[in-house]
Parts: C-alpha cells; sequence; structure tokens
C-alpha cells in the first residue's frame, strides 16, 4: 500500500509517496519516493507506486531516435589505433591538456591554455590565480588518469570516487551526495530531494545497464551523461563529474573521448536543455556526435 505525505521544508511544501512494507524478519519498514512541489496526476501516481513497490526501473525512453552517423565507425578505427599503450601518448597528453582546459572553463576557470599545460606538465603555479583554479586543473589530470586506468565498469562507488578527485581541496564534502535540496538557475527541471539520491543513483545505475546492451555506444554515453546532470547528486562539481563519466564510458565502449568547447558552450547547454525539458533526447545524441566527428576528422 502507498500513499502521498507531504513534508515542509522552509515554508514550502514537498510531497512523497510513501510505501510501508514488511522485512524478512517480519518488521515494517518504509521507503519513499519524492514526487515534486506539486502532486502528480493519477496515472503517474500509479506508475510511480508501481516502481516503489517492485523496485526501480530505467528511466522510459520517449523520442529517442536512432543515430545514423557512419563516420562515428571511422572514427573508431582511428581510435583504436592509439589505444593500449600503457603510458600517456603525445596525442593523449595534447587530449588532457585541452580537455582540461575547456572543461573548467565552462565552470568558470580563468586559466587560459598555456597556464593549463603549465599547471597539468610542469606543476608550474600561474601568477594571480585563484588557488581553486589550479587545484582544479590538477584534479581533473588525477581524475582521467584514474579513468583511464580503471579497468572495470562503472558503478556508484566509482562515481563518488571521480567526484572526490575532481573536487579534492575545493570543497568540503567532495566525494559525498548533497545535503540540502538544490535548483539550477535557468533549469527547467528540479533535480530530485536529498533523502532520495541514492536511490536515485540506483536508479541511474540501472538505465545505464539498460541502455548499454540496446543502444550505440555515443547514444550510450550522451543519455547517460544527460541523466547524470538531471540527477545533479553533488552540491558543486556536477558538470565536471558528468564529463568525465562520459569520456569513461566512450572510451570504455571503443570510441575516443569529446572534449567539449568552452566557446561553444552555450549550444553544449541548449543540447541538454531539450533534453531535460521534454525528453526529446535525439538533439543531445546528435550534439555530442557531431563533435566527435568533427574533433576526430
Amino acid at each position: 500500500m502507498a500513499y502521498v505525505v507531504t513534508q515542509e521544508i522552509k515554508g514550502r511544501q514537498y510531497y512523497y509517496l510513501v510505501h510501508n512494507y514488511r522485512d524478512k524478519k517480519g518488521g515494517w519498514k518504509k521507503k519513499k519516493k519524492y514526487l515534486g512541489t506539486e502532486i502528480p496526476d493519477e496515472e503517474t501516481i500509479e506508475s510511480m507506486t508501481y516502481e516503489l513497490t517492485r523496485g526501480p526501473i530505467p528511466w522510459k525512453l520517449k523520442f529517442l531516435h536512432p543515430v545514423f552517423l557512419p563516420d562515428l565507425d571511422d572514427i573508431k578505427q582511428i581510435y583504436e589505433l592509439k589505444v593500449g599503450k600503457d603510458r600517456i601518448s603525445k596525442d593523449e597528453l595534447d587530449f588532457l591538456i585541452h580537455f582540461t582546459h575547456h572543461s573548467n572553463a565552462i565552470e568558470g576557470s580563468t586559466l587560459n591554455l598555456v597556464e593549463t599545460k603549465d599547471v597539468v606538465v610542469k606543476g608550474k603555479i600561474p601568477r594571480s590565480k585563484r588557488v581553486e583554479e589550479v587545484l582544479a586543473a590538477r584534479n581533473t589530470k588525477t581524475a582521467y588518469e584514474f579513468v583511464k586506468n580503471y579497468r572495470r565498469d562503472i558503478n556508484k562507488a566509482i562515481i563518488l570516487r571521480i567526484h572526490k578527485i575532481l573536487m579534492q581541496g575545493i570543497m568540503t564534502d567532495a566525494g559525498k551526495m548533497r545535503k540540502t535540496p538544490v535548483k539550477i538557475t535557468g533549469a527547467n527541471f528540479q533535480p530530485p530531494m536529498p533523502d532520495v539520491l541514492d536511490l536515485e543513483l540506483d536508479r541511474f545505475m540501472e538505465f545505464y545497464r539498460f541502455i548499454r546492451t540496446k543502444f550505440h555506444p555515443v547514444e550510450v554515453a550522451a543519455l547517460s551523461h544527460l541523466k547524470f546532470i538531471e540527477l545533479h547528486p553533488f552540491t558543486d562539481g556536477n558538470g565536471r563529474t558528468g564529463r568525465i563519466l562520459m569520456n569513461f564510458i566512450l572510451t570504455k565502449l571503443g570510441y575516443p573521448p569529446l572534449i567539449v568547447q568552452a566557446h561553444n558552450k552555450m549550444d553544449y547547454y541548449r543540447a541538454l536543455e531539450a533534453g531535460t525539458a521534454d525528453q526529446e533526447y535525439t538533439e543531445f545524441v546528435n550534439y555530442v556526435a557531431k563533435n566527435l566527428i568533427e574533433q576526430y576528422k
């Protein structure tokens, strides 16, 4: 039996679906699912009740269309000639420098490409730059190398570990899921409340495992990134963690990693927004595919 309850936080009403059930020892336990600031319609409640009482199921993919870009196979063949080396090659080091610069610049870092190279390659600290910017560059290199040498597939623990590496010394709760609600300025979606984040991260992993065997690797990487951004599990560093994860998935599935260019970040944001607005995933999948082709042709 499931029922709706209300919780007031700072004068605002939040709704939850609650399910009471007996454990194996005969005792009573409770599950909760965040509904939002308004009670959904009856059909939605029924669907959520099914999920709550029978376990997590993958997100529904409403309007996803296959990406028919044959150039992607050419890119994969080119990339496969470069991988499998024990140390970072010249091409990989160049990628790391550019990826670090652009990923952090999207989040407001003022380090230019030369300064980023000095930090990543020489360990040199640029003058008149904030400590957080230098740490962000160093941490990105460490996270990149960690992911490169990690042989297993992604899981919840690795997601937390990547965030901890990326945000070490920048935020006090690096590697820990947020404990407070968050509202993203300009976003058209509401990330889940903190008390359901653990369950939602489980659902994210279910979603990833589901699409990994059914969709093109580029679609898998793009959709996983989109869903991770919607989840927004950390108080800060979600974008940087999401871009590392997207590249982790791409390389795990035999494709080259992607650099989201800082000077084109508005295109990146628009493609993300299209996916989070009405589940029209195609635009973001095509964005990733198009940029991979442009980057490696």
